[in-house]
C-alpha cells in the first residue's frame, strides 16, 4: 500500500493492442458461419438472391416493401437529380434540405399536429442522438 503522500499510478491495457488481439470475427469466418456482409445478387425486396440462392429477407428496413415500388423509385430519381446523392452534412449543421421540411410538414399534417417537430430547436442541449430523437418524438406520442 502506498504511503500517505505517495501517488498511486493506475495502468490500463493498451486499447489498440486489445483491438488488434480481438480475433473472434476471423474465427467465425473461418468456420463459414459469419452472418454479415453477404452481398445481395438481386434488387432488395422481400425475396433476395444470396450466394446464388433465393432467400426470404428478414433483416432489412424495408418494412413496407416500398424499396422497389415504381413511384418510390421515380421520386428518388427526381430527388437525386434535384438535390444530388447526399446532403453532405448532418441535419444539425448543413444537411437540412427543403425536401426534409416538406416531408416534416406533411407528416405533421398527417399526424394532426400543428407544426413540424424534427427541425425545431430543443430547449436544452442533449448529448446523445438517441436521447435527442426521443426528446423530439415525445411530443408526438405523448408520455406513454
Amino acid at each position: 500500500m502506498p504511503a500517505k503522500n505517495e501517488a498511486t499510478v493506475t495502468t490500463y491495457p493498451d486499447l489498440f493492442e486489445k483491438c488488434f488481439a480481438y480475433k473472434d470475427p476471423e474465427r467465425v469466418q473461418a468456420l463459414g458461419i459469419y452472418p454479415y456482409f453477404h452481398p445481395l445478387q438481386s434488387a432488395p425486396g422481400n425475396e433476395v438472391v444470396v450466394d446464388g440462392r433465393k432467400c426470404i429477407m428478414v433483416g432489412s428496413n424495408n418494412y413496407l416493401g416500398l424499396v422497389d415500388h415504381p413511384k418510390v423509385k421515380e421520386a428518388a430519381a427526381q430527388a437525386a437529380l434535384r438535390f444530388g446523392s447526399g446532403c453532405t452534412g448532418s441535419r444539425f449543421l448543413n444537411g437540412t434540405l427543403d425536401l426534409h421540411l416538406e416531408l416534416e410538414d406533411r407528416l405533421a399534417k398527417f399526424m394532426k399536429r400543428p407544426e413540424r417537430w424534427c427541425s425545431q430547436p430543443v430547449s436544452k442541449p442533449i448529448s446523445a442522438p438517441f436521447r435527442l430523437s426521443w426528446a423530439r418524438a415525445t411530443p408526438w406520442f405523448g408520455p406513454r
